[in-house]
């Protein structure tokens, strides 16, 4: 059972948690232990998530700018040495 657990917390369903027994015994304390580490855990990832979700519209903008001033922009002209400003 512990095992099989593992191996699903390995392939990343942070939702798994150990089996807790109400024994007290050694093994019940750190499968409590371990299943509070995995809410903190499950808690980092998903405000890390959501820091990525507000970051994506912030950079939308620029990214948008810069593309546009990019896709105006006239190359450089290595035949003759000069670049040309995009009036002319």
């Amino acid at each position: 059972m512990l095992n099989a657990v593992a191996e699903r917390l390995i392939g990343g369903d942070l939702q798994e948690r150990l089996p807790e027994q109400s024994g007290g015994g050694e093994l019940d304390r750190l499968c409590i232990i371990v299943n509070r580490m995995l809410e903190r855990l499950q808690e980092f990832v998903s405000a890390l998530q959501g820091t990525g979700d507000n970051i994506a519209p912030d950079l939308r903008t620029p990214l948008t700018a810069l593309h546009a001033a990019y896709g105006t922009a006239r190359p450089c002209r290595t035949d003759d040495g000069a670049c040309r400003d995009k009036d002319g």
